[in-house]
């Protein structure tokens, strides 16, 4: 057996202790950077055994979960399990949605978009240009206060979303690629020290990406309807559907801005942004 290490993880509501392998467990802390703090919420254990010439058996408080062979492929099972737990804890307290989420002078700014739309090479470049981060792909909607709060875990980047993003972060190319369970290789970049917003943020604006290869950099503004449908569209929790959650964003989108991005280039598109914000 391999020397065994532990982090602690905590998303919202959700706490997590998980224990393996030394380098897997590093990994993990550098995905997950939270800041467990001692709490009533119950936690739940989880542990990655492994010894050599065997396979990964990932249990849940003592119970085998999932088995995996390859040692490349064993992070982002362990992150997917992790995530998929952190949402099922706080999709009934929280709206959950498929988005990015950053703030700019203290206002969040929400990105919604299908897979495929540019939102983490977006937040990756936001990031970089001072915004603070909240979430590259589970944005949290408190409905009780109109505020976005942090989903504390790092960046998921795909093949394309690597190579685009190695002009922000010079050292990128040092990062360790990992496969999913679809073949997919994964790079996951840990957000910059300092970029979490631990603080929650009023809700500003609601911008919906579309990266269009080669194409050009606009920023309209979109009805309210259009973004609702969207947020409908990418969501984690099915109270979003309910008539009274729809109810509630017909409420907030109309004291938001809300625009539709069509980006080509990146550097256009985040400059855009941050003139529109200040503006």
């Amino acid at each position: 057996m391999q020397p065994q290490q532990a982090c602690e993880i905590e998303i919202l509501q959700f706490r997590a202790r998980v224990t393996g392998p030394l380098e897997l467990i590093e990994h993990v802390g550098r995905i997950f950077p939270g800041r467990p703090a001692e709490s009533a919420y119950p936690r739940v254990s989880f542990e990655v055994l492994h010894a050599e010439d065997t396979p990964f058996v990932i249990t849940r408080d003592g119970l085998a979960i999932a088995v995996v062979e390859d040692d490349d492929r064993v992070l982002p099972l362990v992150v997917g399990i992790l995530n998929s737990a952190a949402i099922r804890e706080n999709r009934d307290r929280y709206f959950l949605l498929h988005a990015g989420s950053v703030a700019w002078g203290g206002r969040g700014l929400l990105l919604p978009a299908p897979s495929g739309s540019g939102k983490t090479t977006l937040v990756a470049a936001l990031i970089r240009a001072g915004f603070s981060y909240l979430s590259e792909d589970v944005a949290v909607l408190d409905p009780s206060t109109s505020q976005l709060r942090l989903f504390a875990n790092g960046l998921a980047l795909k093949e394309g979303v690597w190579k685009a993003l190695s002009r922000y972060y010079p050292g990128i190319s040092s990062l360790r690629p990992w496969r999913r369970a679809s073949g997919e290789r994964v790079w996951y970049l840990s957000p910059p020290l300092g970029a979490p917003s631990w603080d929650p943020v009023p809700l500003g604006s609601v911008v919906l990406p579309r990266y269009v290869r080669d194409g050009p950099t606009s920023l309209e503004p979109v009805s309210p309807s259009v973004v609702l449908l969207r947020l409908m569209e990418q969501t984690f929790s099915p109270a979003v559907r309910d008539p009274a959650g729809v109810g509630q964003f017909v409420d907030l989108l109309q004291k938001v801005a809300c625009y539709q991005l069509v980006f080509g280039d990146l550097a256009e598109a985040v400059a855009l942004l941050q003139r529109s914000l200040d503006a």
